[in-house]
């Protein structure tokens, strides 16, 4: 099952990084998809290809550009592909403890199926102005650990 998996995450790290390279990017890197898609079983990506999983990274780390210290972006996202039975909501924030399991209880409370959770710890640097410079790679350091959370609805 792991092979599968990694074979998943592999195939996605070459297809986002060739797409954003292409557009002069230097925030793609295969080790950002990994660290982003690490926990996901087989089971989590069985309906959805690597084109799929690299559109919904790529489109969360251009979201999430800009951002202060301190301030929270939020966004729900109907994917904008075929007949798509779901809907995306994420949040990007300074790291905070029980933030995932806030927001999954208010997304049931309010009647939705939460279907997936993707809930990675970056490192990352931001310039003054708040504009993503760089995802640092799991050996740097940093003050800035951020949680970007993807959540399935």
């Amino acid at each position: 099952m792991i092979a599968e998996r990694d074979l998943w995450i592999q195939a996605a790290q070459r297809i986002w990084v060739d797409a954003v390279q292409s557009e002069g990017s230097h925030l793609a890197t295969p080790e950002v998809a990994e660290r982003f898609y690490r926990r996901l079983t087989p089971e989590d990506i069985s309906d959805r290809g690597p084109d799929v999983l690299v559109t919904e990274l790529d489109s969360m780390i251009r979201w999430a550009r800009q951002r202060r210290p301190g301030d929270a972006l939020v966004r729900g996202v109907i994917p904008d592909r075929g007949e798509v039975d779901y809907s995306i909501f994420e949040v990007v924030t300074d790291d905070m403890p029980f933030l995932v399991d806030s927001v999954t209880a208010s997304l049931v409370h309010r009647g939705h199926d939460v279907r997936l959770v993707i809930h990675p710890q970056l490192a990352v640097l931001r310039d003054s102005a708040g504009t993503l410079t760089k995802i640092l790679r799991s050996e740097e350091h940093t003050s800035e650990l951020q949680s970007p959370d993807h959540l399935v609805c």
